[in-house]
């Protein structure tokens, strides 16, 4: 424990969430790296599908309605708070449906989860094909 925050290179250059407007070249001849206001400590859950990707077409044959795909994601959060439900919707967020969700760290010595942790739904491609629109969300344990 120190009095003063770490000078180290990644808590200063990783740690930080900037504004969109904000790129690496402007971020630096700024200063918004050392800005403690875009620290990140504690984190609202977030979460974001990966596939399909966007504008992605996913093909389906109706002559093969058992076929299925695997809508995936990604989720974290802050505090070292564990991941604890991730929810995929066809819908644009009328229904959910819950997800499998791969934890693959274990917790620190403290109790602390810091990982991301990864989900995925198996939806059969007739009902993919028919989604108004697809939303993702996620609850870690303070919830």
């Amino acid at each position: 424990v120190t009095a003063e925050p770490s000078d180290n290179h990644y808590h200063f250059h990783d740690n930080r969430i900037l504004p969109p407007h904000v790129d690496a070249e402007t971020a630096k001849a700024e200063g918004w790296w050392f800005k403690p206001d875009y620290i990140f400590n504690e984190l609202n859950v977030n979460s974001a599908i990966s596939s399909p990707k966007h504008d992605e077409s996913v093909e389906y044959d109706p002559a093969r309605p058992e076929d299925t795909y695997t809508i995936k994601g990604y989720c974290y959060t802050g505090g070292g708070r564990r991941l604890t439900r991730a929810e995929v919707s066809l819908d644009a967020g009328t229904t959910w449906r819950l997800c499998t969700l791969n934890r693959p760290e274990h917790p620190t010595c403290y109790g602390r989860h810091w990982c991301w942790a990864f989900w995925s739904y198996e939806v059969p491609r007739k009902e993919l094909a028919g989604a108004a629109q697809l939303c993702c969300r996620a609850w870690d344990e303070s919830n």
